[in-house]
Parts: structure tokens; C-alpha cells; sequence
């Protein structure tokens, strides 16, 4: 009986913790940011809209990231600007917008290592130290607009996705399509992946890299096309994962040419063509147990398909016993038939079918399009859409 009462107590010391913890922030009804669309789950979140964009049509916090001091830096590739958003009130949500970079080709995409940006741009790459920007490399391929933004730094190594030149051609440039590996001073260029239309993000999780592919525009909805592959660090083998000759999880033989559609690296994640993943992120934290160890996934979607595709955030959780995936937004939570939350035995034909029911229902991203999505400090949640701002997603 005494144990049962000890255990009974320390339980509820917990949750008294959990909650006086969660008393140190004003409710939602309280906060002057609350937004009510996209629909999130609201079990879990309070969302709010800190920074709006200053247009409709605004294309810009294209890329979030969160520096090792606990500052959030964005990306505004047609203005050419890096920007640090700060929180000058003392509500713990950004506020205010300095220009830390300017004058850049088309930047899009942050990496860190060692207080030192790296700032993927257009063909280029720059190095923010301070207030001083240099040009790291300036003669990568480019020319296939501000999506590409594929960057992360692992293990003392720069990581760099790379487009192919159009949407059903082979590349004339030997890193068209592939990931690329180098030294951080740029030297030492190593091709590690090949065979990709369109890598825009790339991203490390359970000690692997992962890297998006989108299929050709003229594939429509109803085929799952687009992709999210893996990419083992420690082997030698440098995978093709069949672009332009090959397509989906089988591989199907797409244009003709000297290459074995069999010997083609499959993905790991197929999704609906023109959903258009174009942001990895790994939630390690713990703030969330849900969320806990997985793997976000940007779907940017498309405006001319007759499905919604895309125009989404979801989460997965790979482990021994399946793929656990999850709508993170938008979500409406009184549509039973159409479940937020499934399980599969693998990734194939993933399609977060509540996600299109709720953009149907204008509660959601669409027409609008999600650009990035990470996670602060204390393990919130900031996410951006084109032409909205920067949201975030609290307790």
C-alpha cells in the first residue's frame, strides 16, 4: 500500500510540475497572435502567427533556422536577404526583422557549424561569420529557381542537393541531379547520390541522410511519383535513384537510354505527384511525445492538379514494428472516416488523405503554399507559409 501511495504521489507531483511549467505561458485565448487556420490538433497546440508576411503574394521566410545562440534566421531569396527574427517584447515569439545578408543570389537555404552560417544560394554558396560574408563556392550549377535549397552540415562535412536542369532531360553537367559531399571550405567535392530531378532538402535522421525528389510536372495526382530516399553514409556504393529513366517505388522504366531501370535505388517514401516535398526536418526533441524522434515532411503542393496534393505538414516515425505517420497541418479533428494518425509496413503510396479534406474545406494551407517547417530551443514548432508569415506551434 505504501508503494502504491509513493507511486500515486509522484505522479501527481509530476503532472503539478507539467502544469505550473505550463502556467509560466498565457493561455491561447490570452495571446494576440492566436490564429484559427491551418486547423492543428489542438490536443496538442496552440497556434499562433507572430510574423506575417508583408503581401499575399510574398515568396519569402522560404528557409527557417534556429543558430546554436537560439536566434531564428530566414530567407528571402527575391530579395536577396538573410534576415535574424528577434523577440524585442519579452513574449518569447519574434517580432522584429534585421537584415543580417543582402545583395545574394537568390538565398535559400541555412546550415551552421561553429557560429558560422553556410547560405545556399543560386549556384553559390556564402559564409556568414559575424557581420562578415564571404563567397564560399560560386560555380555550382544553377538556374532552377529559389525550391533548391538543400544545405545541412554532419560530422564536419558540407552536404549539397543539386538539381537537374529541366524535367525530363539528362543533365550536361556531371552534378546535375546528384547530392553532393565536400570539406567545409568547399574542396574535396564528392558526388554521393545520383539519379534526382529535383533534391531540395536534405536532412539527417536515425544516422542517415535523406534527401526529397519530385517527379515531372506532367505526371498528375494520381500516381506517386514524388519521393523521399535515403542515403547511407557509411557505404561505398553511390546510389541512382533513376531520373530521368525511371520512376516511382518500382522503378518503371520512364525514358529511354543506356541505364538498367533494375539497378535503381528505390525510395523509401513515395507520395502523390505534386505534392511536392520540399522540407526534411528531425524533431529531436522531447517536448512533445508525439512528435518525439520523427521526421517532418513539407509537402508544398501545386495549384493545377484536381487533387489537393500536398499543401501540408506531416510526420513519420520509421521503426522495426511499421511507419507510424501523422498529419501535423492541417488536421481537423472531427473527421473520423478520414483518420489524422495510420500506420503502414513501409512507405509506399503515403497519401494523408484528412490533410486534402480539411484544405477542401478551406480550413487548411492551400492555396497557399508551406515552405519550411523547425523547432526551437524549448521545442516549438515554427512553420512558413507563402504569402502568411511564420507560424508557430506551442504547448
Amino acid at each position: 500500500m505504501l508503494t502504491k501511495r509513493l507511486i500515486l504521489f509522484t505522479v501527481l507531483l509530476i503532472n503539478c510540475m507539467s502544469i505550473a511549467q505550463a502556467q509560466e505561458l498565457e493561455s491561447c485565448s490570452n495571446r494576440q497572435f492566436v490564429a484559427e487556420f491551418p486547423r492543428v490538433n489542438p490536443l496538442y497546440w496552440c497556434i499562433e502567427l507572430p510574423f506575417s508576411a508583408d503581401r499575399e503574394d510574398a515568396q519569402t521566410f522560404t528557409d527557417l533556422h534556429f543558430a546554436s545562440d537560439g536566434a531564428l534566421y530566414a530567407t528571402h531569396p527575391f530579395r536577396g536577404q538573410v534576415v535574424r527574427l528577434s523577440d524585442s517584447d519579452g513574449d518569447n515569439l519574434p517580432d522584429t526583422e534585421t537584415i543580417v545578408a543582402d545583395g545574394l543570389r537568390y538565398p535559400n537555404g541555412i546550415a551552421e557549424h561553429n557560429e558560422t552560417l553556410y547560405i545556399l544560394g543560386d549556384g553559390v554558396i556564402y559564409t556568414l561569420s559575424g557581420d562578415e560574408i564571404d563567397t564560399l563556392i560560386d560555380d555550382l550549377p544553377s538556374g532552377r529557381g529559389f525550391l533548391a535549397r538543400g544545405i545541412i552540415i554532419h560530422e564536419d562535412h558540407l552536404y549539397v542537393a543539386i538539381p537537374s536542369p529541366c524535367d525530363f532531360c539528362v543533365g550536361d553537367d556531371p552534378l546535375h541531379g546528384t547530392v553532393i559531399r565536400m570539406a567545409l571550405d568547399g574542396t574535396e567535392q564528392t558526388i554521393i547520390a545520383r539519379g534526382l530531378r529535383y533534391p531540395s532538402a536534405l536532412a539527417i535522421y536515425q544516422d542517415t541522410l535523406w534527401v526529397t525528389d519530385s517527379a515531372r510536372d506532367s505526371f498528375s495526382a494520381d500516381v506517386f511519383y514524388d519521393e523521399v530516399n535515403r542515403i547511407d553514409l557509411n557505404s561505398d556504393t553511390v546510389p541512382h535513384f533513376g531520373f530521368p529513366y525511371c520512376v516511382g517505388y518500382d522503378n518503371l522504366p520512364d525514358l529511354e537510354g543506356d541505364f538498367d531501370c533494375t539497378t535503381a535505388t528505390a525510395p523509401i517514401i513515395t507520395l502523390r505527384s505534386n505534392s511536392t516535398p520540399i522540407s526534411l526536418h528531425h524533431y529531436s526533441d522531447d517536448l512533445f511525445n508525439s512528435m518525439a524522434d520523427r521526421l517532418l515532411i513539407v509537402l508544398l503542393g501545386d495549384t493545377n492538379s484536381r487533387y489537393i496534393a500536398g499543401h501540408a505538414i506531416i510526420s513519420v516515425a520509421i521503426t522495426d514494428d511499421g511507419f507510424f505517420y501523422e498529419n501535423v497541418a492541417p488536421v481537423d479533428n472531427a473527421t473520423n472516416s478520414l483518420p489524422s494518425r495510420w500506420q503502414q509496413a513501409d512507405g509506399r503510396d503515403v497519401d494523408p488523405r484528412q490533410t486534402e479534406f480539411v484544405n477542401n474545406q478551406a480550413g487548411g494551407i492551400f492555396p497557399h503554399f508551406p515552405y519550411d517547417v523547425v523547432h526551437s530551443p524549448e521545442g516549438w514548432l515554427y512553420f512558413s507559409i507563402q504569402g502568411k508569415g511564420v507560424y508557430v506551434l506551442r504547448p
